[in-house]
């Protein structure tokens, strides 16, 4: 082997790996903010604390959540509307989730990720 082939095959598979990086980071992220998304529907539906309404939601949880990257009141309305318009995409999603081997994955639609909740 040529010094220029090593130099080409580390190239060649820094590249390719770099490029599956990013695609896992991308699906992970899809995942998360559909998860997200169900968490917040999941609230509004079915939650105990009546006193937040609408926008005072979204609000209460960027403030919140604000330590964490990508997370402001914008986003947490186009999470909600992912979750909206994708509802289908749980067997994936749950699928996905069993993939990467989490345990105690509850089944039911109610809570495609409740081994991801504080406290449950």
């Amino acid at each position: 082997m040529q010094l220029t082939e090593l130099i080409s095959a580390i190239q060649t598979t820094h590249a390719y790996t770099q490029q599956f990086a990013i695609q896992q980071v991308n699906v992970a992220l899809t995942i998360r903010n559909w998860i997200i998304g169900f968490y917040i529907v999941e609230y509004e539906q079915h939650g105990s604390d009546k006193a937040m309404y609408g926008d005072g939601v979204m609000k209460e949880l960027a403030k919140r959540l604000k330590h964490i990257k990508g997370i402001s009141v914008p986003q947490l309305y186009r999470f909600r509307e992912f979750y909206l318009c994708y509802p289908q995409i749980f067997s994936t999603v749950l699928r996905i989730l069993q993939n990467i081997n989490y345990q105690g994955v509850n089944r039911k639609k109610t809570q495609p990720a409740v081994m991801l909740m504080p406290g449950k």
